[in-house]
């Protein structure tokens, strides 16, 4: 049995004097946490109004912990009046303190329910509830303008999805390419069930899976959150054992099949109550968490609030924010981040503005793969070691447009010594290669094998053969068709530079890739 008794501090954003409220939970005895706790809640001003009479429903607060925003459900100042049932508000932290909140208006609300989902790290791209086109996709985005402005949201595609319950929560995980969400479907345990998609080569989202029992229970799970270290998730749920109605709790992702799963802990009194706690989050860059409560038996208010992060048991990993800018032709280029030694999606981000900027958040590791690409460029790979990284860096970026008759210097591929043999390091590029075609299915190219001066004339008209080979099988086994692929060896016969030292002969060893139809 756990014992704790202890003083926490909760900020409640909300505009009144400091008060102290004594609060004693004397939950039933197959509660495996605790049997009776006393606990005290400071409530202080931090804020202009942001708590009412009414529903404060799905804090997001930005990444870098200086923008909230929320939903308020039934409130006289949403756009249909009292009986519109959930507008977006914003607000801003100015000197520590959050501003009188906003109603972020039309495009972003109308007369359907609203609600955020995420916002990406450069405030430039958000995701949100519903369908704004008349259709049942359950997920829209947006992005900011030139002019400040957002975007007409558009419709966010999910392959097989539907929901039995009334219900719905969707978090984006910070890489972009992780979309967790509650809802009810066939292979629920018992109500709303914790599932995950994710992003395709089209821009789509593959068809939700579910994320295994040890998460999901017979009661309802739902407002799901992952941090930025992309394994810990905090959720809240009815059917594991807790402390009130809805408990909030922490789990951490054991693999990559997104199946496997730490068994839940309860947050503890610091943020569970008798009442109904949900929608946790911890922004990277805050001395804080923040989340929803509701008092017991009153399902008529539910407000926001924070709890400093020094009382939190459960903390995500590190994490690192890098940005920068890409040099390109092309507007609203992508760019990716890899695990260089796993492999894995770390996250993607748009770029926006004329110098391409760009902002996005890893968790914390050693080497990255990063790249930038668009419907009309090729973005080479860098690969970055972070290990003296502490939080923030900065990496600049550069695309080539492609166009009939351009070519690429696949300066990345690179080969086993006199062998037609890939090394590791060529794989980065070579899939960006096979993305690009695959989102471009008019492209059909020429790999052109080339060498330096060093052996015989006919050896080196071979292995640049082969090597054109092996390319053109690779990309063959990414998905791409034969016929679109052509290959030529040109041995020594078209150097770059002079053969004149070691530097200008491994220029010489490369592959070019010729656009014939694009």
């Amino acid at each position: 049995m756990r014992h704790i008794t202890r003083k926490i501090t909760l900020l409640a954003i909300i505009l009144c004097h400091s008060i102290v409220i004594n609060a004693e939970s004397d939950t039933t005895s197959n509660k495996r946490h605790v049997k009776e706790k006393l606990f005290q809640i400071y409530v202080e001003d931090v804020g202009l109004g942001i708590n009412t009479k009414y529903h404060e429903i799905k804090p997001i607060i930005s990444p870098d912990g200086q923008s909230l925003f929320f939903s308020r459900m039934y409130y006289p100042g949403n756009i249909g009046g009292a009986s519109d049932e959930q507008d977006i508000y914003f607000s801003k932290l100015v000197d520590n303190k959050w501003t009188f909140p906003v109603n972020m208006k039309a495009p972003i609300n109308n007369s359907k329910p609203n609600g955020m989902i995420s916002i990406s790290p450069d405030g430039k791209h958000i995701l949100l509830l519903n369908s704004y086109k008349g259709t049942n996709a359950p997920v829209s985005q947006s992005f900011i303008k030139e002019d400040g402005s957002w975007s007409e949201p558009e419709d966010i595609k999910i392959y097989s999805y539907y929901n039995k319950s009334i219900f719905a929560d969707f978090h984006m995980a910070p890489n972009n390419r992780t979309l967790l969400m509650a809802i009810e479907r066939n292979d629920s345990r018992g109500d709303q069930d914790l599932y995950v998609s994710f992003i395709l080569d089209n821009g789509q989202w593959s068809p939700p899976l579910h994320m295994g029992d040890i998460l999901n229970s017979k009661g309802a799970e739902f407002s799901p959150y992952l941090s930025a270290d992309g394994r810990t998730l905090y959720f809240s749920s009815t059917g594991h054992d807790g402390y009130g109605e809805s408990d909030i709790f922490y789990s951490k992702r054991l693999d990559d099949t997104w199946t496997k799963w730490s068994a839940p802990i309860n947050m503890g009194p610091q943020v569970n109550s008798p009442g109904w706690e949900a929608y946790y989050s911890v922004p990277s860059k805050s001395d804080y968490a923040y989340f929803i409560s509701g008092e017991e038996g009153n399902s008529k208010t539910r407000n926001i609030y924070k709890i400093p992060a020094d009382y939190i048991d459960y903390s995500p990993d590190e994490t690192i924010m890098i940005e920068g800018n890409v040099e390109a032709e092309e507007e609203n280029l992508v760019v990716k981040v890899k695990n260089s030694l796993t492999g894995e999606d770390l996250a993607q981000a748009f770029t926006s503005g004329e110098n391409g900027e760009y902002k996005l958040l890893i968790p914390k590791v050693e080497k990255i793969d990063i790249s930038a690409s668009g419907k009309n460029s090729f973005g080479f790979n860098k690969t970055i070691d972070l290990s003296e990284v502490k939080l923030t860096t900065s990496i600049d970026l550069k695309v080539e447009k492609i166009e009939k008759g351009s070519s690429l210097a696949m300066t990345n591929l690179l080969f086993k010594r006199t062998t037609p043999i890939l090394l590791k390091e060529s794989y980065p590029d070579l899939n960006n290669l096979a993305a690009l075609m695959r989102n471009n299915s008019k492209i059909k190219i020429l790999i052109e094998g080339h060498t330096d001066n060093v052996g015989p004339h006919d050896s080196k008209m071979e292995l640049s053969n082969l090597r054109a080979q092996t390319i053109k099988n690779q990309l063959i086994n990414l998905g791409i068709e034969e016929n679109r692929i052509k290959t030529e060896g040109f041995g020594d016969t078209r150097p770059v530079a002079p053969n004149t030292t070691e530097e200008n002969k491994q220029r010489n060893r490369r592959v070019e890739i010729k656009i014939l139809s694009f």
